[in-house]
C-alpha cells in the first residue's frame, strides 16, 4: 500500500510540473520512475528516459511506456548523474 501511495505522489508531482512546459527526465523504468513519467506525459510534457543500458543490450522494462525519448547511456547508475546535472528540481 505504502508503494502505492508514494506511485501517486510521484504521479501527481511530475503531472503539475509538466503543465509548466518543463521537460522531464526520469531514469525511464518501472514503479516509482514509471508513474513520474506518466504524470508527465498524460499533462503533455515530454518525457526524456536516461537509460541504465545500451541500445545493443536493453535492460528489461527500460525505457516505460511514457518515455517520448529514450537515451541509452551504458552507464548503469552512473547515469543519475545526468539526471541531476541536467535538472532544475530534483525529486529523489
Amino acid at each position: 500500500m505504502k508503494g502505492i501511495r508514494i506511485c501517486w505522489i510521484v504521479l501527481l508531482i511530475s503531472d503539475k510540473g509538466s503543465q509548466r512546459e518543463a521537460m522531464f527526465c526520469s531514469p525511464g523504468g518501472s514503479g516509482v520512475m514509471r508513474s513520474a513519467s506518466q504524470g508527465a506525459w498524460l499533462s503533455g510534457g515530454l518525457v526524456i528516459g536516461v537509460l541504465p543500458s545500451d541500445r545493443q543490450h536493453p535492460k528489461k522494462g527500460y525505457p516505460n511506456t511514457f518515455v517520448s525519448i529514450p537515451i541509452y547511456t551504458g552507464m548503469s547508475d552512473a547515469r543519475n548523474v545526468i539526471n541531476v546535472k541536467s535538472s532544475d528540481v530534483v525529486v529523489a
